[in-house]
């Protein structure tokens, strides 16, 4: 709920620069890239129910935190700290889906709980907008209290898998031989998760500088603006898990990541030819649709390259490359946005995309096995 509106709330509300605001925006990059390493390293460690559990709580007090600070220099320290925390859910999170899954049903398994997350942001930006209209410290308080209340209810219901002790699956005396079973050593996953900043730095643009496109070229409200990211979480909650079911076993992986990649890209193209309302809904309807046909599938992909002894360590990797790329984001984006026009930024983005499109034909065209197709 907060995020999508962070922008708008620092430039907007506490009267930051494009710089300042950028800043802390790529603060909250670091914070989760330092917090997905120590999640999925963590998760391997501990166990996955743990950190869910520690993550989903302590995050929730940090929004409620941030929401009484205005200063520039202290924000960016809880802004940090706040993300570390909350971020080291993610890879514990996709780590224990692949526990419980099986390779028949791992592609599905990731796609309902992407249906469940975007359920939530489908309801989300709509409250927040609704929320911001009244008060920025009730949008606060709201999301941080859900995030809380979240936890509780996870205590509750995997109390036994809390309880119970953790098998690592590793021994000491063969400690430098599973890490060099890990991602660090696999050429082609590393090649795949630089591709992946590129996409997800592309992509970000949705949370970071699409709502203040939508606030200065546009001049619409904040509902507006929730109601137009809504559109986002709906699209891809009623499409998801029927697409995925239906292309799964029938289209090469590799084929539908292109796919989305491109529809990713050609969405902010949109912005630039064309001016008008509904190209605005149409830009949103691609982009949900370009997310539907490559996460699923890139997350499919980096758990297909794991095993049980190092899965959490490769979902940190894959969940790194969304972090780095919330660092740059809006590093690039705010800076492109000061200096030059949003037209210079959705111009430049749309180049991102062919270089990804090239780079993940080449890495995953022969890697049939981490499709999971025979």
């Amino acid at each position: 709920m907060v995020f999508p509106f962070l922008s708008i709330y620092l430039t907007k509300h506490l009267h930051f620069g494009e710089l300042k605001t950028g800043w802390i925006l790529s603060t909250y990059g670091l914070g989760s890239m330092v917090g997905t390493l120590f999640g999925g390293w963590f998760s391997d460690r501990f166990g996955n129910f743990k950190i869910q559990a520690f993550s989903l709580i302590f995050a929730g007090i940090g929004w409620i935190i941030i929401s009484h600070v205005t200063n520039y220099h202290t924000l960016l320290g809880l802004v940090f700290f706040q993300t570390m925390i909350s971020e080291s859910l993610r890879p514990a999170n996709s780590s224990a889906i692949a526990s419980m899954a099986d390779p028949a049903t791992l592609t599905k398994s990731y796609s309902l709980n992407r249906m469940a997350i975007n359920l939530g942001f489908s309801l989300g930006p709509a409250l927040a907008g609704f929320l911001a209209t009244i008060s920025y410290t009730l949008l606060f308080y709201v999301d941080g209290s859900s995030n809380i209340l979240s936890g509780i209810i996870f205590l509750i219901v995997f109390n036994r898998e809390l309880r119970a002790p953790y098998e690592t699956g590793q021994q000491t005396t063969s400690r430098f031989r599973i890490r060099r079973d890990g991602p660090l050593f696999d050429r082609n996953f590393l090649i795949f998760c630089i591709l992946t900043i590129l996409f997800a730095t592309v992509f970000f643009q949705l949370l970071f500088t699409l709502p203040l496109f939508y606030k200065e070229a546009y001049s619409l409200s904040d509902s507006w603006i929730g109601g137009l990211l809504a559109i986002n979480g709906v699209i891809v909650f009623v499409s998801e898990m029927f697409l995925v079911h239906y292309l799964n076993n029938r289209v090469r992986h590799v084929y539908l990541i292109l796919l989305g990649v491109f529809l990713v890209g050609i969405s902010f193209l949109f912005l630039n030819l064309f001016q008008g309302i509904p190209w605005l809904f149409l830009s949103v309807v691609l982009i949900s649709y370009g997310e539907i046909f490559s996460m699923p599938f890139m997350m499919t992909y980096t758990s297909n390259k794991s095993n049980e002894k190092n899965r959490g360590r490769y979902m940190a990797f894959y969940s790194l490359a969304y972090s780095i790329s919330l660092i740059l984001a809006p590093f690039i984006g705010m800076r492109v946005i000061k200096y030059y026009s949003f037209a210079h930024l959705w111009y430049l983005v749309s180049v991102l995309t062919i270089f990804q499109l090239l780079g993940f034909y080449l890495v995953m065209r022969k890697d049939r096995v981490a499709e999971n197709l025979t």
